[in-house]
């Protein structure tokens, strides 16, 4: 995808006659429009070629770093995007891929917000800056000889919150004894107290992949694990993600979901894996918010169907701070809570994922707790999720005790008493901070 600013100068004109179709879009009226494209040099003109499309001709376009076959454009405010022969883009051609409403309501100090740098562990350029010989050499061991001293594993390993730390142990044991700890790991244990060390001693980042990959590997799909990883990602991990499931697995991960998922779902997915969504504490403004309060209504309630793409849109063009004023107001507005209108239009995956995207924007550290009493008192102990979980947050120790205190506390005796005893359940308590 090539992107250029309607107002910016020309570097070289480009001779000869230029034909492309120019799809324009009212966000007001909800119809197409010509426009006045500032950045092409003379005047262009305009002739309606369909009650869908115009054809726009002129003898001079910006001459762009490299120039390729013109198929689709779509004008959106001040961008003018072009989508070559080869993009990914261009068999969804016949979908918006972002809300006119949203779009034009964001403001353009929004769009040119710094992006958040990738979390710690999800930095692919880190570069362990010392060694952890100690820890290594106790490790290796445990795990030497007859026998496998289960304590000191699950005492090492979650000594340290911080990924960055445990990338340094983990390389400090590849390079000192010349093998790799995931495997030595994976021999010496098994079942969910294989998976809980695993995940601790891999990463986060590793911890994603694996999950998202046995959720789409055999036959169904878990849904709830693709919400879990991937919503609620700044753009900067949810590219880490993308590159890293690539690397390891030799497909990519929207290739791999676009053969799990269909229709509305698999669009959904699809434009959140564009990791474009504006990060926190971005700007926006008041007017936004209530072209998105009215454009919500009309895709849900509104109109007889539901118009998914523009919810979509909306979702993923707004911030979780955005996303909670936005719910509040539409509730203000219309005297109804619009995690009850999304329940009421959509069903299933896309419900689950929608609905989550509200409770989270609202509420995280409530969400997140409630994502636990999930793990531990839904249809049995999902242990696979917990484990997900429980690592995920270590991570984050200082969320993680508002997310314990938020529980009332209870989180460590609810482990207790629905977890058999044995390793697992110790390693689960000391992930924990128990």
């Amino acid at each position: 995808m090539v992107r250029f600013p309607l107002r910016a100068p020309l570097r070289a004109p480009l001779k000869g006659t230029v034909s492309l179709i120019l799809l324009v879009k009212d966000s007001t009226r909800r119809s197409h429009r010509m426009v006045s494209i500032n950045s092409i040099h003379r005047t262009l003109r305009m002739d309606r070629a369909s009650s869908n499309a115009h054809r726009v001709q002129g003898d001079t376009l910006p001459c762009l770093t490299s120039m390729v076959p013109i198929l689709h454009t779509q004008v959106r405010r001040r961008e003018c995007i072009l989508l070559n022969r080869d993009s990914p883009h261009r068999r969804h051609k016949d979908i918006p891929r972002t809300s006119t409403s949203t779009s034009n309501s964001r403001p353009s100090n929004q769009q040119l917000s710094m992006p958040s740098p990738p979390s710690p562990g999800y930095d692919a350029t880190f570069v362990p800056p010392a060694t952890a010989i100690t820890e290594a050499d106790t490790l290796r061991k445990a795990m030497k000889g007859f026998g496998t001293d289960e304590k000191t594993l699950i005492r090492v390993l979650t000594s340290t919150t911080d990924p960055n730390q445990m990338a340094i142990i983990r390389h400090t044991y590849h390079t000192r004894l010349n093998r790799s700890l995931e495997k030595d790991l994976k021999s010496e244990t098994s079942g969910s107290f294989e998976d809980i060390l695993v995940s601790v001693a891999t990463g986060p980042l590793d911890s994603d992949i694996t999950y998202l990959h046995d959720a789409m590997n055999g036959v169904g799909t878990d849904e709830t694990a693709l919400n879990d990883v991937l919503l609620g990602r700044t753009n900067a991990d949810l590219n880490a993600i993308k590159h890293a499931y690539a690397q390891r697995y030799h497909k990519s991960l929207l290739e791999t979901i676009e053969g799990e998922l269909s229709g509305k779902t698999e669009r959904f997915f699809e434009m959140l894996l564009d990791a474009r969504r504006p990060e926190q504490g971005s700007p926006f403004d008041r007017q936004g918010i209530d072209n998105d309060v009215r454009e919500l209504h009309r895709a849900t309630v509104g109109k007889t169907g539901t118009d998914e793409i523009s919810v979509f849109a909306i979702f993923l063009n707004s911030s979780d701070e955005r996303l909670s004023v936005l719910q509040g107001e539409f509730e203000r507005v219309y005297h109804v809570r619009l995690e009850k209108v999304i329940r009421d239009e959509f069903s299933g995956h896309l419900e689950d994922a929608l609905v989550g995207m509200l409770a989270r924007a609202r509420d995280p550290v409530l969400y997140h707790g409630g994502v636990l009493k999930e793990c531990l008192f839904g249809d049995g102990v999902n242990e696979k999720r917990l484990v997900y979980w429980v690592v995920r947050l270590h991570w984050a120790p200082m969320y993680f005790d508002r997310v314990k205190a938020m529980l009332g506390g209870e989180l460590g005796k609810w482990v207790r008493n629905y977890l058999s005893g044995g390793d697992f359940r110790d390693a689960v308590l000391k992930v924990c901070g128990y």
